[in-house]
Formats: C-alpha cells, structure tokens, sequence
C-alpha cells in the first residue's frame, strides 16, 4: 500500500482547485511523483497496468468526446498510478458522487426541464444546459472514500 499523505494532498488541493476555479493546474500532479514511484517500488507494476487500462477504457472516451476536461484526465491518471487496484473502487465511489451530484445541479437549475436535458446529453453527446461539472472534486471524495472505508 502506497503512502496516503500524498494522495490526500493531492485529492485535497485538486476539490478546491476545481471548485474555485474550475481548472486543475499542471503543477499540482507533481505532488502524486513520490506516490507513484512508491506504488512502482512496492512491485506495483500489475496495479499500475490496470490504472493505465481503466484510465484508457473510462476516461479517455470522455476526453475525446469534450465530456472530461484536459485537468480530470490528468487527476484520474495520477491517482490510478499512484492507487493501482484501488482505483477501480475509487472510480465506482466518483462515479456515484459525480451522478447524484450532476442530477442535482441539473434539477436545481433547471427544474423540469432536465428530462430535455437528458434526452439532448443521450441524442447528441452533449447537454443544453451549459453547465460545467467539477468531475475533479467528485473524483476527490470518490478517493477519500475508497482510501478511508478500505
């Protein structure tokens, strides 16, 4: 098990970068270097593997698709190398956070019409709303939980 200090101040500056100002800057996935080198160390070469595997089967898509910032892609990069397996449960609990989180920013704002929403976000990729989603944050407390609870 890699050493949590990091991958907490990691996770913690990446939920206020991203609620402040809605951008994740390069310089604060230096900090996950020492994480990663560690989880390296350990022989964690598989986990490490499987992040890549995970980040290429989730998260590129939606980077591709312009449904995941530059920024998250960069955070779920740095977090499946630094967690290897545990990622997987960190990813399922972001996922989660990020859905109920998504459905009550939407219903909050726009009431009734989040059904139109959705069918547009189904139709053509992409929602009417023009809403940004903090996926940095979600993915911050998604990560909190999976390191806390396993």
């Amino acid at each position: 098990m890699v050493s949590k200090l990091p991958i907490f101040l990691l996770t913690g500056m990446a939920f206020y970068w991203d609620l402040r100002y809605r951008q994740l800057p390069n310089w604060l996935f230096f900090i996950s270097l020492p994480a990663i080198a560690l989880q390296w160390r350990a022989g964690g070469l598989e986990g490490i593997m499987w992040g890549f595997l995970l980040i290429a089967v989730t998260h590129l898509p939606a980077y591709l698709n312009g449904w995941l910032g530059g920024g998250d892609l960069k955070m779920a990069l740095s977090l499946a190398l630094c967690l290897g397996q545990i990622f997987v449960r960190a990813w399922l609990f972001a996922s989660f956070i990020s859905g109920l989180w998504g459905g009550i920013m939407l219903f909050r704002r726009r009431g009734k019409a989040v059904f139109f929403d959705l069918a547009a976000l189904f139709y053509s990729g992409r929602a009417t709303s023009g809403l940004g989603f903090p996926y940095g944050a979600a993915l911050a407390l998604g990560t909190w939980t999976a390191l806390l609870l396993g």
